[in-house]
């Protein structure tokens, strides 16, 4: 077998995924070859109408502003990495990054609610919380954000932000370990998928039928059968078809 090309010489990564609709990591042993204006990228995603590609900007920008902050304060990351996902983006671009997300919940938009949690209390950063679950300076902000998520997950099905929530409830890193609520959300996620048009994600409702069985321990049958009922609630709430 043909050992893999080197980086230099791997395979251009279509442009799909070299704009604004990459957020992952590069898979191993690809490079983008081609340059694509990641500037470019942002003033059409702000221009436009809908609210989504006003969340896509500002994920963008996000991405770009923590991989220059870990490169410079710590250098945690590479030349290659920052420039992968800032490219020519511009320091006004960054600045003006909270005014996209600001239009994404304005009009919620899917996933906003979650992108405003993930940034934190004004002035300060998730970790702090996580670091400091039971801080009464966190409390308020944490009630309400609590209730917009919930909002957001019964009126978009945002994917993200019933993981989110699920995962909270079970480790209790943020909020309190509830196993019933934890179950609840993560089979509300199932039954989005179940609803969705996306085969792929009504493929994954069928292999997941019986449900997350590691969520399911421990459970009597009163509170299996309240996390389905909820779940189905959420579900219907959001995504029935009329």
């Amino acid at each position: 077998m043909d050992a893999p090309a080197p980086v230099s010489e791997a395979r251009e990564l279509p442009r799909a995924a070299t704009s604004a609709t990459f957020f992952g990591a590069l898979p191993t042993g690809w490079k983008p070859l081609a340059k694509v204006s990641m500037k470019a990228d942002i003033e059409r995603l702000g221009e436009s109408q809908d609210a989504r590609d006003a969340l896509k900007a500002f994920n963008l920008l996000r991405t770009c502003r923590d991989f220059r902050l870990a490169h410079r304060f710590f250098r945690a990351r590479s030349d290659e990495e920052v420039e992968h996902h800032c490219g020519d983006i511009t320091q006004a671009q960054l600045r003006d990054m909270g005014r996209h997300l600001d239009r994404a919940l304005a009009a919620g938009a899917p996933g906003a609610r979650l992108a405003q949690f993930l940034g934190g209390p004004p002035g300060r950063q998730l970790d702090d919380i996580v670091n400091n679950p039971d801080d009464p300076a966190y409390a308020e902000w944490k009630r309400t954000m609590y209730a917009a998520l919930n909002a957001d997950a019964r009126k978009t099905g945002d994917p993200a932000t019933l993981m989110l929530l699920s995962a909270s409830h079970e480790m209790g890193s943020i909020y309190d370990k509830d196993p019933v609520l934890a179950l609840a959300y993560h089979l509300a996620l199932l039954e989005v998928y179940a609803l969705s048009d996306d085969p792929r994600r009504r493929a994954i409702s069928v292999r997941a039928m019986a449900g997350p069985i590691w969520l399911k321990e421990g459970l009597s049958a009163e509170q299996l059968a309240a996390a389905a009922a909820l779940s189905k609630k959420i579900a219907e709430s959001c995504c029935s078809k009329k």
